[in-house]
C-alpha cells in the first residue's frame, strides 16, 4: 500500500477560514520548508488539539473508518490498557456503537480544548488507513486520498468556526 503524506493549513478568504492539505514528497521537500513556503503565502499551519482529535475519531465513522490506535503525549499504563480494550471492542460489529460513545466519553474526561494530549489518532478498515498527528500532518493510502482529502476539509469546516 502506497501512502500519501499531507499537511493541513488553512488561509483566510472573506473573512472565514479555507482549508487545505498539501501533499508533500519529503525527498523533495523536508517539513519546516514546506512551512515556510505555505507562510509565505498566507497560509498558516492547523495544530490539531485534542477537542479536534475526538471529533475527527466521531466524524470519520461517516465514511466507514473506525479509529484503531491512540497514542497520547505521556505514557499512562492504566489508562493505555483501558484505552485498548475499548479500541478492540470497535474492532468487531457487535456493540461498536457502546464502545464509541465509551471512548469518546472517556477522552473527554481528560482532554479540553487547548490540550494537545492526544498526539495521534489512526483510523482505518480492512482496506484503508488515515493517520492524523496532532501538528496536522495526515498519512493517507493513495487509493482514498481525495476522497480524505475533500472529507477533511469538509468536516474542519464544520467543526472550527
Amino acid at each position: 500500500m502506497k501512502y500519501k503524506k499531507d499537511k493541513i493549513f488553512y488561509k483566510f478568504k472573506d473573512q472565514k477560514k479555507v482549508y487545505d492539505l498539501i501533499t508533500y514528497d519529503e525527498s523533495k521537500l523536508d517539513y519546516y520548508s514546506l512551512i515556510k513556503k505555505y507562510q509565505n503565502q498566507g497560509y498558516y499551519q492547523l495544530i490539531i488539539n485534542s477537542r479536534l482529535m475526538i471529533d475527527l475519531i466521531r466524524d470519520f465513522q461517516k465514511i466507514n473508518l473506525t479509529v484503531y490506535d491512540i497514542e497520547l503525549q505521556e505514557d499512562d499504563e492504566n489508562f493505555y490498557e483501558e484505552l485498548h480494550k475499548t479500541l478492540e471492542g470497535l474492532k468487531g460489529n457487535n456493540n461498536s456503537e457502546v464502545y464509541l460513545k465509551y471512548l469518546i466519553q472517556s477522552l473527554n474526561l481528560l482532554y479540553y480544548d487547548n490540550s494537545i494530549e492526544i498526539n495521534k489518532i489512526s483510523l482505518g478498515n480492512s482496506l484503508n488507513d488515515v493517520i492524523i498527528y496532532s501538528n496536522g500532518i495526515v498519512m493517507m493510502n493513495e487509493d482514498i486520498e481525495n476522497e480524505i482529502k475533500s472529507f477533511l476539509k469538509k468536516e474542519l469546516q464544520l467543526i472550527i468556526q
